[in-house]
């Protein structure tokens, strides 16, 4: 889809689907996404512009933590550098 309209038409389907939490197929089935956005809503996390930054400071200063094998962190800097590794 390269024009702009196009674009356009398919991020608005986009939003309406997740509005209403559910789509038809081609095949005329009704598709429910809902517990899917649930999943991803409850695994995200809001940063404020400054804990992306002191996030971004610490992953440059450290970029082995980002690359050890079987990983997955989650930080958060409500008290002091507490990590969660899951």
């Amino acid at each position: 889809m390269r024009s702009r309209s196009g674009r356009a038409n398919l991020a608005k389907t986009t939003l309406q689907v997740m509005d209403v939490g559910r789509y038809v197929n081609p095949q005329g089935e009704s598709v429910s996404i809902a517990e899917a956005m649930e999943a991803c809503n409850a695994g995200s996390e809001f940063y404020t512009p400054g804990e992306l930054e002191r996030l971004r400071e610490e992953v440059v200063s450290d970029p082995a933590l980002m690359t050890e094998p079987g990983l997955n962190w989650r930080m958060r800097r409500r008290s002091k550098e507490r990590m969660r590794w899951h």
